[in-house]
């Protein structure tokens, strides 16, 4: 089955209160609210990321989101918030 990965891209301009959280070896974690709806969310940021890597990512986030014991995949965006070239995932 194939998934359509454009149906999850999401404006990163939508979120404030945005807050750092974590940073580690596989991104920066952050707090942030979507102001479509007002839930707070996580988002990573990924940085330094191959391509294929992150749509492999992304495949699994959404491949697994459908499942009861996973956090929901909200979806993801080509740039941070920050407008870094920098994919940006949101759960």
């Amino acid at each position: 089955m194939c998934i359509s990965k454009w149906k999850y891209l999401i404006d990163p301009s939508k979120f404030e209160d945005i807050k750092e959280m974590n940073n580690g070896g596989f991104g920066i974690l952050y707090r942030a609210k979507y102001t479509e709806t007002g839930n707070y969310i996580a988002a990573k940021i990924l940085k330094n990321k191959k391509k294929k890597q992150v749509n492999q990512e992304i495949a699994i986030l959404i491949k697994c989101s459908g499942l009861p014991t996973f956090n929901l995949f909200y979806g993801y965006s080509r740039t941070d918030f920050f407008n870094n070239n920098n994919v940006t995932l949101y759960m």
